[in-house]
């Protein structure tokens, strides 16, 4: 069965491999860090870096990315087979075998497996570890000591490939204190030597400042000396513990908890299912008569490893529950997390046998078994990548929209990873200068070292201040600046949209602006319609990579927008929502492109039919129901407003609005009630102080009326209005008792 499974596994993987560079998370810096024999981003997975490059030298066949790809899938094949392998000698081996499928059907297995990634690496040392665990003699024996050797030096290896092997440390501690005799003294001894084969292990960190000496293509972090090396794989630069640098907050409170409690059984029931969450179970709470030394040994040390590996790792990222990326910043961790279960499902697979040989004919069992195999694989979700291109055509086209010597400002790690890909493996546009880590003494010294021409004179106290003396030195010299998103250029900054990216600099002439947009018909893109339509991807990342395009195409709409070119306008928000059926903004804009024009039926209808489609149904719901009041429905608007309220329940602007809809029908009470609601829930939402002091006016309340008008002008000094609304304090003011 070993070798079926082994093979089966690694074949059909590759079948449903990325036929080139993957668009997940960092596969782009990690296959180009393997091929150029270079320091990969924090913490420098060097373990994968070394065995990356010895399979791309040794395969005959195929690109990087590929080749990596391809080394991933062995990786999740030796462990499903060594996995099945070590458990057979305990359980039926049909058990192994389902237990085992579980875990490489699950969904994180399956993306992590045809991409260039290191988790596949990091499941499989963790497999091995497993089986010397259960595979090692009895205590005391001094076989069983070679084992906690092996152990400890895989540990240690796995350290520089991916950290959060760490977690099988505490089982594994037991696991040398068992193993020794009853003797203090030896037990002592056997720690200290097992100190020293995990430091053997981790002596491959010596790759860092040796690679890093020669001035490779990627050299994160420069790590030539003690104190950088130690800042490259503790990601002191690169957001230490944090999964995420905006999200992850490293402050928990009772509600957090609850939330974090809530991730941790999606992502159970998401990767196990019910039928390995089932599994699990009753392989873990085997009546402890039941259980052997073997069983106890397994117990603890992937019981320990569990705990550590999946929920005190969740609670750890502190990622918020209610945001679309927390599950899939969370998922490779899941690959070694949930191969701690397999020896529970599989207990648990035996013991459901088990009781089925007791109760049906023996040959029957077999039959249901492998029904109940069919069944579940009919439940599992699965899209081939081969014909995924998304990463390698979005790269090549992000370089197609930069002119020479261009420089790509901040980019996102997908962005900056293809495009790194790209000029390494292919050697394209190396004169485009990805700025990259400013804010960090490695991505300052990168500037000044590697590219001279664009450091700007000078010292700077501070990151902000060296990055404004940079822009200014791009704006001075005219070197063209893009950005994959126009919200990371500084405030104050202008810019507009150019292709998928943003350029910096001040607002060309309609003309120039549709002549830059030409470069649409440069790109490549496999696939029509549908095909490229972002709910039409599989998988979290490739759904983000492709929204790059609906999100560009919507931005050029607002420009045309701008100009009042109304005609224009539509079709790109048409287009982006071709592409992303629920992009709130492109909805919001559609419906505007209308009520701009006066059509406020028309605008109505289209942000009805965003509501039921768009992301964010609240925002459409609100421009609905300004459609309402300027079509004179008041009634129809405050039952809108009292959706968008129960969608967003602090929505000012919703408020401000709501008491609008009672202004409207001289309701002055209500208004002033709904005013004063806004203001209590935003301070700073200037329109409610002034629709407040025309509630407070209307009611002949004179001195509160100026006073809102009066707290209006000090929030919007320059105003438009603000002679008109200084006359009516002047007005007011003569009426005070």
């Amino acid at each position: 069965m070993i070798p079926a499974v082994l093979i089966g596994t690694f074949g059909w993987l590759l079948a449903n491999l990325y036929g080139t560079l993957a668009p997940y998370r960092d596969s782009g810096d990690l296959a180009a860090a393997a091929l150029s024999l270079g320091i990969a981003h924090p913490p420098g997975y060097a373990l994968y870096v070394l065995a990356t490059r010895a399979a791309m030298a040794l395969l005959p066949f195929g690109n990087p990315a590929y080749q990596a790809n391809v080394l991933s899938s062995l990786w999740t094949a030796a462990a499903a087979g060594l996995l099945v392998w070590a458990l057979s000698r305990r359980v039926r081996p049909v058990a192994a075998f389902f237990g085992a499928a579980v875990w490489l059907f699950s969904p994180a297995v399956l993306r992590l497996s045809l991409v260039s990634e290191m988790y596949t690496l990091n499941g499989f040392l963790a497999a091995v570890i497993l089986a010397v665990v259960l595979e090692s003699g009895p205590a005391g024996a001094k076989e069983r000591t070679r084992f906690v050797y092996l152990a400890f030096f895989l540990l240690g290896l796995g350290l520089l490939n991916q950290p959060t092997i760490v977690f099988l440390l505490p089982g594994l501690l037991w696991f040398a204190w068992d193993s020794s005799g009853p003797d203090r003294g030896e037990k002592a001894r056997t720690l200290a030597a097992c100190a020293f084969f995990g430091s053997l292990g981790f002596t491959l960190v010596a790759y860092y400042p040796v690679r890093s000496f020669r001035q490779p293509v990627l050299d994160w972090g420069d790590p030539e000396s003690f104190r950088r090396v130690f800042r490259l794989i503790t990601r002191a630069d690169y957001g230490g513990l944090k999964l995420h640098p905006e999200e992850s907050r490293l402050a928990w409170t009772l509600p957090g908890f609850v939330s974090q409690a809530g991730i941790y059984f999606r992502a159970l029931y998401g990767e196990l299912r019910v039928w390995g969450v089932l599994a699990a179970a009753a392989g873990l709470f085997v009546p402890a008569r039941r259980r052997g030394s073997g069983k106890s040994r397994e117990l603890v040390f992937c019981g320990a490893g569990y705990l550590l590996a999946s929920p005190v790792f969740i609670l750890l990222s502190n990622l918020p529950a209610a945001s679309e990326t927390s599950l899939p910043i969370l998922e490779p961790y899941f690959v070694m997390a949930h191969l701690l279960t397999v020896p529970w499902m599989a207990a648990g697979f035996n013991e459901g046998l088990g009781w089925l040989e007791k109760r049906v004919p023996r040959r029957a069992v077999p039959a249901l078994g492998w029904s109940a195999v069919v069944l579940a694989a009919l439940f599992t979700r699965f899209k081939s990548a081969r014909r995924d291109f998304s990463a390698y055509d979005y790269g090549k086209n992000v370089l197609k929209t930069m002119p020479k010597d261009s420089s790509l400002y901040d980019p996102d790690d997908t962005t900056a990873f293809v495009v790194s890909y790209l000029q390494t493996a292919g050697g394209l546009r190396r004169d485009v200068v990805p700025l990259m880590t400013l804010r960090t003494f490695w991505g300052y010294r990168q500037i000044r070292e590697r590219h001279p021409e664009l450091a700007p004179p000078g010292e700077f106290r501070s990151a902000p201040e060296f990055i404004s003396a940079l822009l200014a030195r791009h704006a001075g010299t005219g070197r063209p600046l893009y950005s994959d998103h126009p919200s990371k250029f500084p405030a104050g900054l202008p810019n507009g949209p150019a292709g998928l990216l943003s350029r910096a600099g001040n607002a060309r002439s309609l003309k120039d602006f549709r002549e830059s947009q030409e470069i649409f018909r440069f790109y490549v893109e496999r696939g029509t319609g549908r095909d490229l339509a972002v709910d039409h991807s599989d998988g979290f990342f490739t759904r983000h990579l492709r929204s790059r395009a609906s999100s560009a195409l919507n931005n050029i709409g607002i420009v045309e927008q701008n100009h009042k070119e109304y005609g224009r306008a539509e079709a790109y928000f048409r287009a982006a929502l071709l592409r992303q059926p629920d992009l709130t903004q492109a909805w919001n804009n559609l419906g505007l492109n209308e009520f701009l024009q006066g059509r406020y039926l028309r605008a109505a209808e289209i942000f009805r039919q965003g509501a039921a489609h768009a992301a964010d149904r609240g925002t459409l719901l609100y421009y609905l129901a300004l459609c309402q009041r300027r079509m004179e429905q008041p009634s129809l608007a405050r039952k809108t407003l009292e959706e968008v309220l129960q969608v967003h329940p602090g929505n000012a602007g919703a408020m401000n609005e709501m008491g609008l809809a009672y202004l409207d029908e001289n309701n002055w009470i209500t208004a002033e009630k709904w005013f004063r609601k806004c203001i209590e829930a935003d301070p700073s939402y200037v329109p409610a102080h002034f629709n407040l002091g025309l509630a407070l006016r209307a009611l002949g309340l004179a001195e509160e009326a100026a006073d809102s008008f009066r707290e209006y002008l000090e929030l919007s000094p320059g105003a438009e209005d603000s002679a008109k609304v200084r006359g009516w304090i002047r007005v007011l003011s003569k009426r005070r008792p």
